[in-house]
């Protein structure tokens, strides 16, 4: 896969101030790179949070080398392992430390 590197921004389009659009600034070039314009959608999607989240879909990939795709398999799999190790050697871990690992897996899961 070959994508845009590099940080990019979301900012209002100069043309069209009730659309957004994503920019790889300049940086030494005359113009900026054109990534994506966001428009506000009949489903009630918000122009300048689509942009923003956008922007940042790309940095994150950016700065870890990693797909969205990627992220989450490996999230999960991070979040699988402590679990797994927990059903091992609870009896070997205080009450304490292993309440505060189930908790903070339940908080990376979002289900508190």
């Amino acid at each position: 896969m070959s994508r845009t590197t590099g940080q990019l921004v979301a900012r209002p389009d100069e043309d069209d101030p009730e659309d957004w659009e994503v920019i790889k600034p300049a940086a030494g070039r005359r113009w900026p790179w054109y990534v994506a314009t966001c428009h506000d959608g009949a489903d009630g999607g918000d122009a300048k949070s689509n942009a923003e989240f956008t922007a940042e879909a790309f940095n994150v990939a950016d700065e870890t080398g990693l797909t969205p795709r990627q992220l989450a398999d490996q999230r999960a799999e991070l979040l699988a392992a402590p679990e797994a190790l927990l059903s091992e050697v609870t009896w070997e871990l205080g009450w304490n430390s292993e309440a505060q690992a189930r908790a903070a897996i339940a908080k990376a899961r979002g289900e508190s």
